[in-house]
């Protein structure tokens, strides 16, 4: 292979071609939309998924058997073939423990609560667990804001060291180890407020892991750090914005959200008086429309001690350098330009559920302070282009996932999952990278 030659491997799939005739036509294969803009330079190859498995699911939401539509999720994610999967909604994760194994990979599984589970699979003959973490977001400590109404959500990280396998016949990457987590948020609409200062525990989390692995086992290490999950969060949501914009300042749409939030976590014993549903609450966020008093009926944005609460929340998000970069941000515009929303150059969508389409599933790389030092500011605060992102992150994007078109005419109208379409309401996102 030259030196700017690229070629993914898609190499492990150990499914026969009974199985695969079997299971094929369920789902709908896209392809990995390669950035030309990146030249691939003989370093190791990394590639991360992010899924939520939709874990139980009825047949009132898909035909087929539930034990069908887990072995269709696995024959997918096989087909794609990524060193690292990080799962969201898993059930039953004994079988898929074992399911995942037969592929050639390790499963390291957290229960933050009696219903689902967060999941990472690595290749075990690419990568060995040095350690992991658990974060229970109602257990987790942000300054003096505390936990307004308790999640049950929670994440897991692992650092992966890497195997001679990896590394053979590649070029040595600038890091010495992986720090991975997958996070499951909560909910959109009204928990909006909780859902932000959540992302101060994931950040906290990945520098505090860090942090640790540094002080007590490997003093010289320094590490590639991803988080990727279900975040249920928008572009336009606060959670998102903290997460990707340092320093931040909540204005117009998100600070309103965020006031809202938290009166409503305020009034919660009240909430039987409220005349709507969830969900019709949910899409005032979703779909930008104008959030008015009567939609949120005895809640106010003048709270007591609310706006001071988001100044806090601001306050505690700017201490350090804490920012993540969305891989798809960086670099989806440059492979599926009309397919990218304006601002954030994010795709439209990663959920395509039954009250909602939306974007809420990401793949962060969260760089070091180190990684910022020499990065100058722009006006948007963003990065201003594929090569400043490689430079800060030392990594290059070589591919990313295709994702649904908004205005596809097979879609329209038609709840997720679907026979022959995607097996969950979430449709998986994958990056390859590589290790500069």
């Amino acid at each position: 292979m030259s030196a700017c030659e690229w070629k993914p491997d898609r190499s492990h799939d150990n499914f026969t071609p009974d199985q695969r005739a079997q299971v094929g036509p369920y789902y709908r294969h896209r392809p990995m939309l390669r950035i030309n803009k990146s030249k691939y330079t003989n370093g190791p190859q990394l590639s991360i998924m992010t899924y939520n498995i939709l874990s139980p699911c009825t047949k009132e939401q898909y035909p087929i058997s539930h034990f069908t539509r887990e072995q269709i999720i696995l024959f997918e994610i096989v087909r794609y073939n990524p060193d690292i999967v990080c799962l969201q909604e898993v059930n039953d994760h004994h079988r898929w423990i074992e399911r995942f194994a037969m592929f050639g990979y390790n499963m390291r599984v957290f229960c933050p609560n009696e219903f689902h589970a967060v999941a990472i699979a690595y290749k075990w003959d690419l990568f060995q667990e040095f350690d992991h973490k658990k974060v229970h977001f109602r257990r987790t400590q942000t300054g003096y804001i505390r936990e307004r109404r308790p999640s049950s959500q929670g994440a897991l990280f692992l650092c992966l060291t890497f195997k001679p396998e990896f590394l053979i016949g590649r070029n040595t990457p600038t890091k010495d180890a992986i720090i991975i987590g997958t996070a499951h948020l909560p909910l959109t609409g009204v928990k909006a407020f909780g859902r932000t200062r959540d992302t101060i525990a994931l950040f906290d989390a990945v520098y505090r892991f860090a942090r640790d692995l540094t002080r007590h086992w490997k003093p010289d290490f320094e590490f590639y750090s991803f988080i990727a999950g279900d975040f249920n969060a928008t572009p336009e949501d606060p959670a998102y914005q903290a997460l990707v914009t340092n320093p931040v300042k909540f204005t117009g749409k998100a600070r309103k959200t965020l006031l809202h939030s938290i009166a409503e976590d305020a009034s919660a014993d009240l909430q039987d008086q409220l005349d709507f549903s969830f969900w019709s609450l949910s899409s005032q966020y979703i779909y930008g429309d104008k959030l008015s008093s009567r939609n949120f009926g005895i809640f106010s944005d003048e709270w007591p001690d609310a706006s001071d609460l988001v100044e806090e929340l601001e306050g505690l998000l700017g201490d350090t350098d804490r920012r993540a970069l969305s891989l798809y941000s960086a670099g989806y515009k440059l492979v599926d330009k009309e397919n990218t929303q304006l601002g954030s150059d994010e795709p439209f969508y990663s959920y395509w559920g039954k009250y909602c389409r939306q974007l809420v599933d990401y793949i962060f790389v969260v760089p070091t302070t180190d990684d910022w030092e020499h990065w100058v500011p722009t006006k948007n605060n963003k990065l201003k282009n594929i090569h400043e992102f490689s430079q800060t992150t030392h990594l290059r994007i070589l591919a990313l996932l295709q994702m649904p078109l908004r205005d596809d005419p097979e879609l329209q109208g038609i709840d997720q999952p679907n026979v022959g379409q995607f097996p969950s309401d979430h449709i998986c996102m994958m990056a390859d990278l590589e290790l500069l």
